[in-house]
């Protein structure tokens, strides 16, 4: 199966914005942690919309509520690496993201 891109690529990417003195402990990972959560929690079971098929936690009504407010600070920060990588979407990268962070801070 060919992506088009290369995890390993991408994940060495967002490895090098995780840390930055401007982030809460020196560390964006609690941050795309949060993100990839929200994202997959948008989804409605009523509808079965939402979650991070597509991230349609950048979009209104979504991105405006409460809960994910400050969110569009870390989509800035993963924007060039999506740009960068032809072929990944928004949903994997923000999930990826969550992952890479979780590992970066000695989980699983």
């Amino acid at each position: 199966l060919s992506l088009g891109f290369s995890v390993a690529a991408v994940k060495e990417d967002i490895e090098r914005i995780l840390t930055n003195e401007t982030a809460d402990f020196g560390h964006y990972g609690g941050f795309m942690i949060r993100l990839a959560k929200n994202c997959a929690g948008t989804y409605r079971t009523e509808e079965g919309r939402g979650g991070c098929d597509g991230a349609r936690i950048r979009f209104d009504p979504e991105n405006s509520w409460k809960d994910n407010a400050g969110l569009n600070e870390v989509l800035d920060l993963l924007r060039p690496i999506q740009a960068k990588h032809e072929g990944l979407s928004w949903g994997d990268l923000i999930v990826l993201a969550g992952n890479t962070a979780i590992e970066s801070m000695g989980g699983p």
